[in-house]
């Protein structure tokens, strides 16, 4: 847990309103953001989440920061199931009344799948290495 975890999203709303072009951003690189399981895997997006977009002069800025939050820094398992996980709640965070940001959801959306890929491309060829098979 944070320390951020006990502050209401209301204080911190608050807080970024006093200079929001940068506090917006910051708050978005440090405030809880999502609920995750054990094993650090995301579940579902907590309500400051939209509140930090909605209320950002620059909304593009707060969102670039939140996309950042979703690679995996560690935990525990398969990486491309984390990122799949990332995948998933990324697609749950209702952009509708935000236009702006239709293109970069896009392509961090992309992006992430992209990182899917690649982890099981890796996961496959260290699961062949380990089991000393070649073939396809």
């Amino acid at each position: 847990t944070s320390p951020m975890d006990v502050v209401p999203d209301s204080t911190i709303a608050e807080w970024c309103d006093r200079k929001p072009e940068t506090r917006y951003p910051f708050a978005a690189a440090i405030a809880p953001l999502f609920d995750e399981n054990s094993d650090q895997n995301p579940k579902e997006w907590k309500a400051l989440t939209r509140t930090l977009l909605l209320r950002a002069p620059d909304k593009e800025a707060v969102f670039k920061e939140i996309v950042s939050r979703l690679y995996p820094s560690g935990g525990v398992g398969s990486r491309s199931s984390q990122y799949e996980a990332r995948v998933k709640l990324l697609e749950k965070l209702d952009l509708s009344d935000m236009p702006t940001l239709a293109d970069v959801f896009e392509k961090a959306k992309a992006a992430l799948k992209a990182q899917v890929e690649t982890e099981r491309r890796r996961e496959t060829e260290q699961d062949r290495s380990r089991s000393g098979r070649f073939e396809e």
